[in-house]
């Protein structure tokens, strides 16, 4: 980890207005000054923006209201750092409430902006990201790179398991931890492709084993299957001839129909043509009563003519009279 800049803001004894710390404008530093200057501040400041502990007020009961700058609402450290030829930004914040409210976030820089890589997870999982990204935590930091003041013999009083544990990290001893971890799980992975594979090659033997009766029983279902298509292909061909005696069938019907249509039709006619008969004889007969009549008819005509002959007579007799 290498440190680029440090933005503090109500932080101890640093206020709102604090211009950034770049370490880029020196390779070795020195801080001198009065206490209460601000010097173990600065350090301070990376220790909290990274594990969110420092120095001072590290045993209070809530250590951020000892941190914030006495009258301040609020507090935020940013905190800037190249690792593997990239650059990181974690901010801490924490605002003075009842209870307190703490923000913790991690940044990573792409193309001249940071996109953030803990978006809607809390402070613990972030932390873990912090730490498995730095390859330490805060006892490791302050029994390796940074030395306490007043606690430079920390490491040496601490128990061998955990001087070990410090050391391990340090050296980067737990990526072979979990290097063996995985190859351990990878070789249990392997077991049992192995043993699924031997189960298999025993059912693949056992399969060329019986061989001989499958092939047989595929040239018997190979016969069946010949059959089976013979069949299938004279039956197609009776579906294609019943097809067409059916489409016959439905023609013949359709015909069937329109003779009964006119039939029906035809009968109708034939009840009228009955009617106009009926009628026509009637009228014959009255024409044949007529015919039969003729002769007296036409004697009572020529009488008729003769009684009018006799009438204009009499009027002329009368006209003279």
């Amino acid at each position: 980890m290498i440190p680029l800049t440090l933005r503090l803001k109500n932080f101890l004894s640093y206020g709102e207005d604090v211009p950034p710390l770049d370490f880029r404008q020196f390779h070795i530093a020195c801080l001198t000054g009065d206490n209460g200057h601000g010097k173990s501040a600065l350090l301070d400041a990376i220790t909290y923006a990274l594990w969110g502990h420092a120095r001072k007020h590290q045993e209070a009961r809530n250590p951020n209201e000892g941190l914030c700058r006495v009258g301040a609402r609020e507090m935020r450290i940013d905190f800037d750092f190249a690792l593997d030829d990239e650059r990181f930004r974690v901010i801490r914040s924490w605002r003075r409430t009842k209870r307190g409210v703490a923000n913790l976030e991690l940044q990573v820089e792409e193309g001249g902006a940071f996109r953030t890589l803990s978006e809607g997870e809390g402070i613990a999982p972030t932390q873990e990201r912090i730490d498995e990204l730095l390859a330490m935590n805060y006892d490791t930091f302050v029994n390796s790179a940074f030395i306490l003041q007043g606690r430079a013999d920390e490491f040496t009083e601490k128990k061998a398991s955990e001087r070990k544990e410090i050391l391990g990290q340090i050296l980067g001893l737990g990526r072979y931890d979990r290097l063996q971890s995985m190859a351990r799980l990878r070789h249990r992975d392997y077991t049992q492709q192995s043993i699924g594979a031997q189960v298999r090659l025993e059912e693949l033997n056992t399969q060329l084993a019986e061989r001989g009766t499958q092939e047989a029983e595929l040239r018997t279902v190979s016969e069946r299957l010949q059959n089976l298509a013979e069949e299938i292909t004279q039956r197609d061909k009776d579906q294609t001839t019943l097809d067409a005696k059916r489409l016959e069938h439905a023609q013949t019907q359709h015909r069937l129909d329109e003779i009964a249509r006119e039939k029906e039709r035809l009968g109708e006619r034939a009840q009228q043509v009955a009617k106009e008969l009926d009628y026509l004889r009637a009228q014959q007969r009255k024409d044949s009563e007529i015919l039969g009549a003729a002769d007296e008819i036409e004697r009572d005509f020529a009488n008729h003519n003769e009684l009018r002959t006799q009438v204009a007579q009499l009027d002329h007799l009368v006209q003279q009279q």
